[in-house]
């Protein structure tokens, strides 16, 4: 059986910290959201424990009952303070997916 993996980034938010909401138009945003995937075959959903990713994906959820599983491995992070030409690797190395293979 083929699976589907959809990555969703997170609606227009009031800004980057962990706490911060949604906006008028985020929450919109989300519901726009919710009716694109209400033809999609869902069966889990991770999100960022995040305030805005989290409550992009809740409009979803609600309707089609699934629970939000919180994974702080989506949060957002901070590489390091210096520019490295390899970032891009040393980032991919921070990833472990091996967690979530299971759940897929």
């Amino acid at each position: 059986m083929m699976r589907n993996v959809y990555v969703v980034r997170h609606c227009k938010a009031d800004g980057q910290e962990p706490d911060a909401r949604l906006t008028e138009l985020g929450i919109q945003q989300a519901e726009v959201l919710a009716k694109f995937f209400l033809g999609k075959h869902i069966e889990f959903i991770i999100s960022s424990p995040f305030e805005r990713a989290y409550r992009t994906i809740s409009p979803l959820a609600d309707q089609i009952g699934v629970e939000v599983v919180l994974d702080d491995r989506l949060a957002e992070r901070l590489l390091s303070s210096k520019n490295y030409p390899d970032w891009q690797d040393m980032l991919r190395k921070t990833f472990d997916i091996r967690g979530l293979r299971h759940m897929l």
